[in-house]
């Protein structure tokens, strides 16, 4: 039987292989982001379109597919985003 972090590397080893560029791009992208908030204590990343400067175009295409929500779905993340206003965001709680 493996624990949950073992579950968690081995989502991770098997979406890393079916990866887009894009995706990759703004998976890491967004790991950075997680790896910063947690080192801060928080348990969530609140961003906006600001945040990812030219990022966000990628983001916007990747979030698209639906493949990415979909992983961080099975790791556990809450993911929101709009970008339907000018207030555009991000957001994922863990």
């Amino acid at each position: 039987m493996i624990n949950a972090k073992q579950a968690r590397e081995q989502v991770t080893t098997n979406f890393l292989s079916t990866m887009s560029t894009e995706e990759k791009t703004i998976h890491f992208f967004i790991e950075a982001k997680v790896r910063e908030a947690i080192e801060r204590g928080d348990y969530r990343i609140d961003t906006g379109k600001s945040d990812f400067g030219e990022l966000w175009d990628t983001l916007t295409k990747v979030i698209v597919k639906g493949r990415l929500l979909e992983y961080y779905d099975e790791l556990g993340y809450r993911v929101s985003y709009d970008n339907s206003s000018i207030y555009s965001y991000f957001k994922i709680l863990w």
